[in-house]
C-alpha cells in the first residue's frame, strides 16, 4: 500500500493544535454562532460519497456571508469530509462570519473512479450549493476553494480549468500537486509516481489525461484567481517546485499570489507551523 499515514499529517496536526484553542474559547465564553447541516445529499441519493456537510453562520454583519468550500485530502483514495476540524469550522463559520462547506467524493478504489470521477464530484457539490443558497443564507457566486494535497489539486484544477461562471474568486491550496505530467515531481518507482499513475489510470507521464489533470495547464488570465500557496521546503511527495512554478505562472499574469514556504517541512506540517499556516488563512479570507 503506497498511501503513507503523512498524507493525513494536516488533519491531525489541525486537531491537536486546535484542541489547545478550544480550551481557550471554552474559558472565554465561545458560542457556536452557526446552524450545522451534517452528510447533505448533494448527488446521487444511493452514493455514500455524494455527501457534504455545511455550516451557516447565524449572526454576520453581512446578510449573504461567503462560502468557502475544503476539500479533503488522501491520495484520492482515502479521507473524508471529517478532516476539517471542528474548532476551525468554529472559528470560520463562528467567528469569522464565513459560511463552510466539506464535502467528500469518489476515491479511486480497485481500479474503479479514476479522473475525472473526483473533478465531476467536486462539480456537481458546487453546483449543488450554489443552487442552495439563498435557502441556506450565503452567497452562491463568491466561493473561495481550499484543499490539503490531493484536495487542492482538485481545487485548483475546478477554479482554473472547469469554473465556467466563474464563481470562484480565490483558491487556497495547501501541498497540493499542480503537474501532474512533469516527471521531476514523479520519478519512476517513486511514492508520488504509483499515486498518480493509480489516479490516472496510467504510468505514461505524457499521456493527455496527465497534461488534462494538471491544474498549472489551465492557467491564463481569464482563468486565474487570487491564490495562496503553503509548502514545505523538504516535501517529499509532492516537490515543492510544484509551487513555486505555479505562483511564478500566477505573478507572470499579474494575478494576486502568495507563496508561503517553510524550510523543513515534509508533506503536512508541524504543529508551531501550522499556528502560522491558520493565522494567514484567516488573514487571506479577511482581504480576498
Amino acid at each position: 500500500m503506497f498511501v503513507k499515514q503523512k498524507i493525513y499529517i494536516l488533519s491531525l496536526i489541525f486537531s491537536l493544535f486546535f484542541i489547545g484553542i478550544r480550551s481557550v474559547a471554552a474559558q472565554n465564553g465561545f458560542e457556536l454562532n452557526y446552524v450545522s447541516h451534517r452528510d447533505v445529499i448533494y448527488g446521487e441519493e444511493n452514493n455514500p460519497k455524494h455527501v457534504l456537510d455545511l455550516f451557516v453562520p447565524t449572526a454576520t454583519s453581512s446578510n449573504s456571508p461567503r462560502l468557502l468550500i475544503f476539500i479533503h485530502g488522501g491520495s484520492w483514495v482515502q479521507g473524508s469530509k471529517s478532516q476539517l476540524p471542528e474548532i476551525l469550522i468554529q472559528e470560520l463559520a463562528g467567528k469569522q462570519g464565513f459560511a463552510v462547506a466539506s464535502i467528500n467524493y469518489r476515491l479511486v478504489k480497485d481500479g474503479k473512479d479514476r479522473y475525472p470521477a473526483q473533478l465531476e464530484d467536486v462539480q456537481l457539490a458546487i453546483d449543488f450549493l450554489v443552487e442552495q443558497a439563498e435557502g441556506y443564507g450565503y452567497r452562491g457566486d463568491e466561493l473561495t476553494l481550499m484543499g490539503g494535497s490531493a484536495g487542492a489539486h482538485l481545487a485548483m484544477l475546478y477554479t482554473y480549468g472547469f469554473d465556467q461562471k466563474k464563481r470562484v474568486k480565490s483558491v487556497i491550496n495547501l501541498f497540493g500537486p499542480t503537474d501532474l505530467s512533469d516527471k521531476d515531481a514523479r520519478p519512476d518507482g517513486s511514492e508520488a509516481d504509483q499515486i498518480i499513475t493509480n489516479f490516472l489510470g496510467t504510468p505514461d507521464h505524457l499521456a493527455p489525461i496527465a497534461v488534462s489533470a494538471s491544474p498549472i495547464y489551465y492557467l491564463h488570465a481569464e482563468s486565474a484567481v487570487p491564490t495562496l500557496t503553503f509548502h514545505g521546503q523538504a516535501d517529499s511527495l509532492v516537490i515543492v517546485s510544484q509551487a513555486t512554478k505555479l505562483h511564478q505562472r500566477l505573478d507572470a499574469l499579474g494575478v494576486p499570489s502568495q507563496l508561503v514556504i517553510y524550510p523543513g517541512e515534509d508533506h503536512g506540517f508541524s504543529t508551531m507551523v501550522m499556528m502560522d499556516v491558520f493565522q494567514k488563512i484567516v488573514s487571506w479570507l479577511q482581504n480576498h
